[in-house]
């Protein structure tokens, strides 16, 4: 595009000085300009024009990658760490013989785990929208955690986590701030783009 706006220019700054080279004398170089004028102005607008729109086009495609980063990604990982967060201490009771050890295998099985379901169906939509190298590491980590942490309750063993299986897939504490500080750095991006 920036090819293109040289071009124009050199090719109006070509007319011109090609007109104004053909008149001699004062009186044509009026004449001569009352042609250019117009015609300068023209060119002048539409370049302004072109500009316009392709600022607009590249500020509107960056919104709409914002606001899809935002809703179909973002928020819904961020959304779905924030309610394992909360229900993540009630299920460490498990094992004991009691009613909070019920409460807690009731949360795993009903909440917690199709909680880690949703969130990799996020993942398998829309990794796409993910442009975070580090973020991307953080997540391939979480998927191993939860496939192994989903495989150990499917063997029937329902008191090991995927720390006690491999201390490698130990949870990444690290996951939700940094998914919540990219949240807000890119809701805080699409509202400068939306307001400026």
């Amino acid at each position: 595009m920036k090819n293109k706006i040289q071009l124009s220019f050199l090719l109006i700054a070509l007319v011109c000085g090609f007109l104004i080279g053909l008149t001699p004398d004062a009186k044509k170089l009026g004449e001569v300009g009352n042609l250019i004028v117009p015609g300068l102005l023209a060119a002048i607008g539409f370049i302004g024009k072109s500009l316009w729109d392709v600022y607009s086009k590249n500020r509107e495609s960056k919104i709409k990658l914002k606001e899809e980063q935002l809703s179909k990604f973002y928020y819904p990982l961020l959304i779905r760490l924030e309610k394992d967060n909360v229900t993540w201490e009630l299920i460490l009771h498990k094992g004991k013989d009691n009613l909070d050890a019920k409460i807690g295998e009731n949360i795993e099985k009903n909440v917690i785990l199709p909680n880690h379901d949703e969130m990799l169906k996020i993942l398998e939509n829309n990794i796409s929208l993910c442009q975070n190298e580090e973020l991307m590491k953080m997540l391939k980590h979480y998927i191993k955690h939860v496939l192994i942490y989903k495989a150990i309750r499917a063997s029937g063993d329902n008191e090991t986590f995927p720390y006690n299986y491999n201390k490698i897939l130990m949870w990444d504490d690290n996951l939700f701030p940094f998914i919540q500080r990219e949240t807000e750095n890119i809701q805080k991006q699409l509202n400068e783009l939306k307001w400026n």
